[in-house]
């Protein structure tokens, strides 16, 4: 991983972290997380080194929330689910 990658994902999950602080509660404990589509920008534009490292940090947030790391986990794992979709979006339109 290159400076510029590191640093994308850096810049990328902190400012998802933020996003994520800043939740829309729904009902009960259910929250709407907006970081997300922050990881999914780094992860179109700075490619997967920079889209997990950004789910990484931004899913931290998570944390605070519920009090449990388990949801770091499942941030991150959509990350990866989302890889094999945008290479398969990126070879339809070329």
């Amino acid at each position: 991983m290159n400076r510029r990658t590191l640093l994308a994902g850096l810049l990328f999950g902190g400012a998802g972290f933020l996003l994520n602080l800043l939740t829309l509660e729904l009902f009960l404990e259910v929250r709407f997380l907006f970081g997300s589509v922050l990881v999914l920008f780094a992860l179109l534009q700075y490619g997967l080194g920079a889209g997990l490292l950004a789910a990484v940090v931004a899913a931290g947030a998570t944390v605070l929330h519920w009090h449990n790391p388990w949801n770091i986990l499942i941030l991150d794992a959509e990350a990866l689910v989302l890889v094999p979709a945008l290479a398969r979006m990126r070879a339809m339109t070329e």
